[in-house]
C-alpha cells in the first residue's frame, strides 16, 4: 500500500490501509476476507504479521484505492485487460506477435508429425 499511494511514511500508509480495510468491510467487499496475515521478516529483522493476498486479490484492491496516485496503475491495468480480451477474441494476434507465434507453433507440430511418420516407417 505504501508504494501504491507513494507514501514515504510507513505509519501513514498503515493507517491508510486500515481505513481502506474498514471501508471495504462496511461495503460488504470480500477482498479483505481474502487477505491473510503471515509472519514475515521486517526491516528491523523481526518477524511481524503482514497482510498478504493473491495477485488477483491485490489487483482488485488496487482498483478500489480512491487515490489519484493509483490512477496510472489503474489505467495500465485497464490497458492490459483490454489487450488480453482482444487476444482471447483473436488468438492469431496473441501477445502482439501478429500471428507469428501461431505460425511457429503450427510449424513445430508439422515437423513433429513428419518426424513421427519417418520413425514409424
Amino acid at each position: 500500500m505504501q508504494a501504491l499511494i507513494q507514501q514515504p511514511d510507513y505509519q501513514t500508509a498503515r493507517k491508510y490501509w486500515n481505513k481502506l480495510k474498514e471501508r471495504l468491510r462496511t461495503e460488504g467487499s470480500q477482498l479483505v476476507t481474502n487477505c491473510h496475515q503471515l509472519k514475515m521478516l521486517a526491516d528491523d529483522g523481526k518477524m511481524r504479521l503482514t497482510d498478504t493476498a493473491t495477485s488477483e486479490t491485490l489487483l482488485r484492491l488496487i482498483q478500489s484505492v480512491p487515490s489519484p496516485k493509483a490512477e496510472p496503475l489503474k489505467l495500465w491495468l485497464a490497458k492490459v485487460g483490454h489487450e488480453r480480451l482482444q487476444d482471447m477474441a483473436d488468438p492469431a494476434r496473441s501477445r502482439g506477435h501478429g500471428g507469428t507465434l501461431l505460425i511457429c507453433r503450427l510449424s513445430k507440430v508439422a515437423l513433429n508429425k513428419t518426424q513421427q511418420n519417418a520413425y514409424i516407417t
